[in-house]
């Protein structure tokens, strides 16, 4: 077809290591994907802990009124938090840093979590417990992206399905858990949500920033070297200098040959300038 670009060939896959600037063997990478692995329970740990003991927090607030519905409130509202705000916290992990908002969530689980230890209202537990999701839905955003960064290939999709293994299975241990710790009363397992107290000075230290991508792969467009013209029926637009950063780049109109520009789809992009202009169809 008169116009088409050749594309170049494909780029060989990058080594995990290589892509990801972290080890993916030996002691240090085994901490890393156990703290991952850790930090993705502690979402399943606030929903299911305190199932166990609902009676119990039904007998203690029998005189608040609305208890028979508000209680069994205190076991499902996490979750309800985590679903509203887990499509918005990745645009705060963006902006904030992965290990960052992970370290700060952590932190914040365990405060949030264990609050209905010292608090007496039912609503005021309620409330806390609505943070607790907000805690968690930083923190399995974050170990998700984390893995996503670390990993890639192969690689990273073992670690994914690892993590929701993970999650899985932790679920039957802290229901039973739950049930063992609360024998002793209704607030007991309320304590269990200080372990990522635990968790937090490790994953400072052993938890690496996530390298950025060399600037070959964390640019999507694809050179062309020498882009092909089209000829026929297809022409050139005017390049636009107001994209350039520098005004009019003297380069804006290189020739065939030159081989420097990019293609994104129909519009190009000067590599010195980022000037840009757009093939068009005359109607």
């Amino acid at each position: 077809m008169p116009g088409a670009v050749s594309p170049t060939p494909p780029a060989p896959a990058l080594d995990d290591a290589t892509a990801s600037g972290v080890a993916v063997s030996g002691p240090a990478h085994l901490l890393r994907v156990t703290l991952l692995m850790a930090g993705s329970c502690l979402p399943i740990l606030g929903a299911v802990l305190i199932a166990p003991v609902l009676p119990k927090m039904q007998d203690h607030f029998a005189s608040t009124p609305g208890a028979k519905a508000l209680v069994p409130l205190a076991l499902t509202v996490p979750a309800l938090s985590l679903a509203l705000l887990a499509p918005f916290a990745g645009v705060v992990v963006d902006r904030l840093g992965r290990k960052r908002l992970l370290i700060v969530a952590t932190v914040l689980y365990a405060v949030f979590g264990t609050a209905p230890l010292w608090l007496d209202s039912l609503g005021a537990t309620i409330a806390g417990r609505a943070l607790v999701g907000v805690a968690e839905a930083a923190i399995m955003t974050c170990c998700t992206t984390l893995i996503a960064d670390y990993y890639s290939g192969q690689r990273r999709v073992k670690y994914l399905a690892l993590q929701t293994m993970c999650a899985s299975a932790s679920a039957t241990v802290f229901f039973v858990l739950g049930g063992a710790v609360g024998a002793a009363g209704w607030r007991v397992p309320f304590w269990i949500y200080a372990v990522s107290l635990l968790l937090t000075p490790l994953m400072a230290s052993a938890l690496p920033n996530p390298a950025a991508p060399p600037a070959d792969v964390a640019d999507t467009t694809k050179w062309l070297t020498p882009p092909t013209w089209p000829t026929g029926p297809m022409r050139r637009a005017r390049p636009f200098a107001a994209s350039s950063p520098g005004g009019s780049c003297p380069a804006s109109a290189p020739s065939p040959s030159s081989g420097r520009w990019s293609s994104t789809r129909s519009r190009w992009r000067c590599r010195t300038c980022s000037t840009t202009s757009e093939w068009r169809t005359p109607v």
